[in-house]
């Protein structure tokens, strides 16, 4: 037996993601394909996300290894690609209500990114050392993994 659920238009969550992941690729200077190669994902998965399309459903839905996966690649929590995070689920996302309040969320997640950070990849890290909150990253430099840094 099918449990039907509230009725929320997703794809409302699903354009405040996509806002979101343009926002955070831009400010930190990754191409739609560095971000990709960074992810271990295609480029056409990430232009997917950032239109809210997919060719199986009328809107994205990425799966939370996914969402994960790019937050690791911006150096960010994962809670800077969710939409309304914090807040109860509604029937549409506040973060598209307008322009302005689409707005005062980019700028809140612009503040709040910090650098970029030590990013596991495969069998090292990846650094960048900018420290302006919000500025242009510049392309990780790949280095060994630092002292400490995920030993068990």
């Amino acid at each position: 037996m099918l449990m039907s659920g509230p009725e929320i238009d997703w794809e409302t969550y699903g354009h405040a993601l996509a806002r979101r992941l343009v926002v955070l690729r831009k400010a930190r200077g990754y191409s739609q394909e560095r971000l990709a190669q960074l992810a271990g994902m295609h480029r056409n998965q990430i232009s997917n996300i950032e239109r809210n399309v997919s060719s199986n459903e009328r809107y994205a839905d990425p799966h939370m290894s996914t969402v994960y996966r790019l937050a690791a690649a911006l150096s960010v929590a994962p809670s800077f690609l969710l939409p309304d995070v914090g807040v109860c689920v509604q029937m549409r996302s506040s973060e598209q209500e307008s322009e302005e309040s689409a707005g005062a969320v980019e700028s809140a997640v612009r503040a709040g990114m910090g650098p970029v950070v030590y990013v596991a990849t495969h069998d090292a890290f990846e650094v960048s050392t900018h420290d302006a909150p919000g500025a242009a990253a510049p392309d990780p430099v790949e280095t060994a993994v630092p002292e400490g840094v995920g030993a068990e």
